[in-house]
Parts: C-alpha cells; sequence; structure tokens
C-alpha cells in the first residue's frame, strides 16, 4: 500500500486496519476486496458507525415533503 493509506494516522484510526478493502490507492497495489488492479477496482463502499445520528441536509426538503403527505401520528376518532 502506498500514499496516504500508510500514514499511521490513518493507519491508527481505520477499523481494524481494513479500510483497504475500500479499494485500490496506487498503481502499484491490488485491491484488498476484489484483488484487481488500479485501473480495474470499481471502488467499494463502506461503514462508518457514528455516535449520533446524522442527516444529510440534501434531504431535508424531501423529508419534509414526504412527512406532510404522510403524517407519523393519525388521530382516531372518538
Amino acid at each position: 500500500m502506498g500514499g496516504y493509506m500508510m500514514h499511521p494516522w490513518v493507519r491508527r484510526h481505520s477499523r481494524n486496519s481494513r479500510i483497504h478493502f475500500l479499494g485500490v490507492h496506487s498503481e502499484k497495489d491490488l485491491c484488498g476486496h476484489c484483488g484487481l488492479d488500479f485501473f480495474a477496482c470499481p471502488g467499494h463502499f463502506g461503514h462508518i458507525e457514528f455516535s449520533k445520528p446524522v442527516f444529510n441536509p440534501l434531504f431535508f426538503d424531501l423529508l419534509f415533503k414526504v412527512s406532510v403527505a404522510f403524517p407519523l401520528i393519525v388521530f382516531a376518532s372518538s
């Protein structure tokens, strides 16, 4: 592995040093996930665990429209 993956901070903060499974980071390496080279590997999605919920602000408008169209609280008539 080369490039920024060799930096000690990245190694120390990557979970079990498995960040190399996200794809190839230099032309000399092979992907740890699919085994393809730098030009053939499509890259792979990762998973990050946050301690608190994180919301994408680009979806706030859509979320508001959906919540108005389909309210979560339905009042029952007596």
